[in-house]
């Protein structure tokens, strides 16, 4: 029976608890992008842990996450009268009439 029980394995032991990983989904929760390095950032506030942004991307994975670009895209609907504001002046300045304001 002994030879079926893993040993102790050597190594630095895991930093990461389950109240570290549910302050990491908390956060990934709220309407925004985050970084690797701003969750580690988060991290080192809340519970002051030392952790790189490499093993938050690790435990990220683990937790079923997966990265992926961001685009360049609105979140949300333009105001219209902010959007006609901005078309007005690409206009001005692609007519090659631009004074500073």
């Amino acid at each position: 029976m002994r030879g079926i029980i893993d040993a102790p394995r050597p190594g630095r032991p895991i930093k990461m608890l389950p109240a570290h990983a549910a302050v990491l989904v908390s956060q990934l929760g709220e309407d925004r992008l985050w970084t690797a390095a701003q969750l580690a950032e988060v991290l080192n506030d809340e519970f002051a842990l030392q952790i790189t942004a490499q093993t938050v991307r690790q435990h990220l994975l683990a937790l079923g996450y997966s990265w992926k670009r961001a685009r360049y895209a609105p979140g949300k609907p333009l105001d219209p009268q902010v959007e006609a504001q901005h078309r007005a002046a690409l206009d001005t300045l692609n007519k090659g009439r631009w004074t500073a304001h």
